[in-house]
C-alpha cells in the first residue's frame, strides 16, 4: 500500500476514494486506515464486495467512522454507488485480480473520478509469483504493462509504472 499511497500525497483532495474491490479489497482496513491519517481534509470511502471484510474494516477504523471522515459501502465496482466525478483518488491494492472485466471495472472507477483525479493500482506482477501461483479460475495476474494497457484502453491518460520502493520486501508495482 505504500506504493499505491504515491495517489495521495496531495493532502489536500477533497475527497479520496480509496478502492472499490469486488474481493478482499478492505481487508483488515490497514490502507483504509492510512488514506484517512492522509486526507487532512476531505472524505475517505471504502467499498467491498465482502460483508466480512467490511466488518473488519470497520473495527479497525471505528474512530474515522464515527467522526465522519471515512464511510464503507457494500458494493461491486462494477456498479459504484457514487456520483459521476465525485473522487480526486482511488487506490486499489491487489484487487485486479479479481475482476472478471477488468476494463469495465476501470472505466466504472475512471467514471466516479474527476477529470484530472489519480487511480493507483498495486499488484504483484505475475513474473515475481515464484513461490505459489494461485489458482487461475479464481485469480488473474498481470504484468505492469498490462495493467497500464488495461487502464489505457478504459480511458485513463498517461499510465505509468513505478517499482515497489522496497522490492526486497515486496516486489510489487503501482501503476498509476
Amino acid at each position: 500500500w505504500q506504493c499505491a499511497g504515491s495517489a495521495l500525497d496531495d493532502r489536500s483532495a477533497q475527497h479520496t476514494a480509496p478502492d472499490a474491490c469486488p474481493r478482499n479489497w478492505l481487508g483488515p482496513g490497514v490502507a483504509l486506515q492510512y488514506a484517512a491519517e492522509q486526507a487532512v481534509e476531505g472524505h475517505v470511502s471504502g467499498i467491498d464486495y465482502s460483508e466480512a471484510m467490511i466488518q473488519i474494516a470497520r473495527n479497525r477504523n471505528a474512530s474515522a467512522i464515527r467522526t465522519g471522515l471515512v464511510d464503507l459501502t457494500y458494493g461491486d465496482i462494477r456498479d459504484l454507488p457514487y456520483e459521476d466525478e465525485a473522487f480526486d483518488r482511488a487506490l486499489t491494492i491487489h484487487c485486479s485480480y479479481f475482476w472478471a472485466e477488468p476494463t469495465t471495472c476501470l472505466r466504472e472507477v475512471r467514471r466516479v473520478l474527476r477529470t484530472n483525479g489519480v487511480l493507483a493500482i498495486t499488484i504483484q506482477p505475475k513474473d515475481k509469483w515464484t513461490r505459489r501461483r494461485p489458482p487461475n479460475d479464481v485469480f488473474t495476474l498481470y504484468s505492469s504493462s498490462e495493467v497500464a494497457q488495461l487502464l489505457t484502453d478504459a480511458g485513463f491518460r498517461n499510465a505509468h509504472v513505478e517499482a515497489y520502493p522496497q522490492p526486497d520486501k515486496f516486489p510489487g508495482a503501482c501503476i498509476l
